[in-house]
């Protein structure tokens, strides 16, 4: 998966940070229909949506939100985003000199 990302990543490169736009249109569509999925069996099972109780981010012992998972989520998206960032920005000066 992650060689068919990088793939497509170098094909697009032509298009600069453009093509972050274009890749990620695609990404968040597949994951917001499988969380819409997952949303609904567990509504049709379980008659809620979201049980908190079962959340990572629930701390039983302070009945209350686990920070440090909250951050890490935050640090993780942050990640992504500048690693794929620095890939694109690579990919679209090698285009510009003529390497890729």
């Amino acid at each position: 998966m992650f060689a068919l990302s990088g793939f497509i990543l170098g094909k697009a490169s032509y298009f600069g940070m453009y093509s972050r736009v274009l890749f990620s249109i695609g990404a968040l569509f597949l994951l917001f229909i499988i969380h819409l999925v997952n949303m609904i069996k567990t509504f049709i099972a379980r008659g809620k949506f979201f049980i908190w109780k079962r959340s990572n981010f629930y701390n039983p012992i302070t009945k209350s939100i686990k920070w440090i998972s909250v951050i890490a989520v935050i640090l993780d998206a942050l990640l992504q985003f500048v690693s794929t960032s620095a890939f694109i920005f690579s990919l679209q000066y090698a285009v510009y000199a003529g390497i890729n």
